[in-house]
């Protein structure tokens, strides 16, 4: 896994949770074991079928699920909006030093990832994203999960490897 969260999400959400319930009419308490149990319940369910019927974002459908809020200033404002920025993840130990060898090398680096659109960003901030050859979002070419995986990796195939 390239991306990693520096606090695991559940730990996170339960205290922007607690902050939260102090200045909003609608507190949020779901405690972080809660908050793991809400994330099996999202992830059990058909919820990209769920979205298409709401009108929904993935996460946002995800961290309502998980929390018990479906507060936007609670879910997107805060929750989502911490996971956009380069702050909030890391890269594995020694990530940092095998991507430039390997770029080094001449091998050809992609990333596939089932991440959102918020990726480039992320992988821009990790200051990264240069070390790769293409990169696939399935949100972008219309293959998120449950979507049939052989069509993700076709598009992935037939992405133009940029040159060096």
């Amino acid at each position: 896994m390239l991306l990693q969260v520096t606090r695991q999400v559940a730990e996170t959400y339960a205290s922007i949770g607690r902050r939260y319930s102090l200045y909003a009419s609608r507190g949020v308490t779901t405690p972080e074991k809660g908050i793991m149990e809400g994330f099996k319940r999202a992830f059990s369910v058909p919820w990209l079928k769920t979205l298409r019927e709401i009108g929904g974002h993935s996460g946002e459908f995800v961290v309502a699920e998980a929390t018990n809020c479906t507060d936007d200033a609670y879910v997107s404002k805060k929750c989502i909006s911490i996971y956009a920025h380069g702050d909030a993840w890391c890269l594995p130990v020694g990530a940092d030093t095998t991507l430039p060898e390997l770029k080094d090398a001449g091998v050809k680096l992609a990333v596939l990832s089932n991440f959102d659109t918020r990726l480039r960003k992320l992988l821009k901030d990790l200051n990264v994203f240069d070390m790769f050859d293409a990169i696939v979002v399935p949100s972008e070419v219309g293959y998120e999960k449950p979507a049939p995986a052989p069509e993700i990796f076709k598009i992935a195939l037939a992405v133009r490897w940029r040159r060096r």
